[in-house]
């Protein structure tokens, strides 16, 4: 996911020594405020707090195929099962998303 965000440009060494700083909670929350800026405050109806959890598997997932060699290892990573690891590469399109091939 790092080499992704690299090579669009979007981040940089400066950048990810000053987000290694910041927590996790206080990323998001941050990430929130300044949506919020983006929309002058008007965030009605998006249901942050119920999509939270889908929100932070998301970001385990991508973590743990952009470090992962294969599938295999991608699921013993997160805990699940192969199968399941396949179903949610095809369901989020992460193929797409990361230029090396899987197993």
């Amino acid at each position: 996911m790092l080499r992704k965000i690299r090579s669009e440009g979007r981040s940089s060494a400066q950048l990810e020594q000053l987000l290694s700083t910041i927590s996790l909670e206080d990323l998001i929350s941050l990430k929130l405020e300044l949506l919020s800026r983006l929309t002058k405050g008007k965030m009605y109806g998006l249901r942050l707090y119920d999509s939270m959890p889908y929100i932070a598997k998301d970001a385990v997932v991508k973590y743990a195929f952009s470090v992962c060699k294969n599938r295999k290892e991608v699921a013993g990573l997160l805990g699940i099962s192969y199968v399941r690891v396949k179903k949610i590469e095809y369901q989020k399109k992460l193929k797409q998303l990361f230029s090396t091939e899987k197993e």
